[in-house]
């Protein structure tokens, strides 16, 4: 339960608001968007409603979202509000390169978050899943995948706890002392509130 406890602990004020980390992913950003299907997420997970919650949910959210577990990538971004979109888009195709598609073409292993949060995706249903995900692929993956989508079987990949440091996407260590994250902080904050 370490790994749980640890996003309780550490806290941001927000807003007039002190909130943990659990609370800020599950409380501002996915409040309207499904609780992880593990049972034991049921009971960890807190229940208060922020006013700057975020009234529209993504499913490219549970890609963005990185608490540093070794089945998430090594790289995080700085999201701003002019490319918000677009670094969705770029978090959901890095997050995806570990995807695999069956020699066959008619078996795609997702990561485990794709089953947490199924219901983000559409409805929920495997070929719900796949029609949202298949455009984020590798190409080479794309064009080994059935093109018949309602027909390819879905399987999960295990879930690696143990955390990992954490590198900005797309910046160099020299780049890094310069992001100014008081502006893409403002911008972000003009996107949620």
């Amino acid at each position: 339960f370490e790994f749980v406890n640890h996003f309780g602990k550490i806290a941001y004020e927000v807003d007039d608001d002190i909130m943990s980390l659990k609370e800020l992913e599950h409380n501002i950003i996915r409040a309207n968007m499904t609780s992880p299907s593990q049972f034991i997420g049921r009971f960890v997970l807190p229940k208060q409603v922020y006013k700057n919650a975020l009234r529209k949910g993504d499913y490219r959210f549970n890609f963005a979202l990185n608490c540093g577990s070794l089945s998430n990538p090594g790289t995080i971004q700085v999201y701003t509000a002019t490319d918000f979109d677009f670094q969705l888009d770029e978090a959901s195709r890095e997050y995806l390169k570990i995807v695999e598609v069956s020699s066959s073409g008619r078996t795609l292993t997702l990561p485990k978050i794709c089953q947490w949060y199924k219901n983000d995706f559409g409805n929920g249903r495997n070929q719900d899943i796949v029609r949202l995900v298949v455009k984020y692929l590798r190409e080479k993956d794309q064009r080994c995948l059935s093109p018949f989508l309602s027909e390819v079987r879905v399987r999960h990949m295990g879930y690696e706890y143990k955390c990992r440091h954490l590198q900005l996407a797309g910046l160099s260590s020299i780049d890094v002392a310069h992001v100014d994250i008081q502006q893409s902080t403002e911008k972000v904050e003009a996107l949620l509130f």
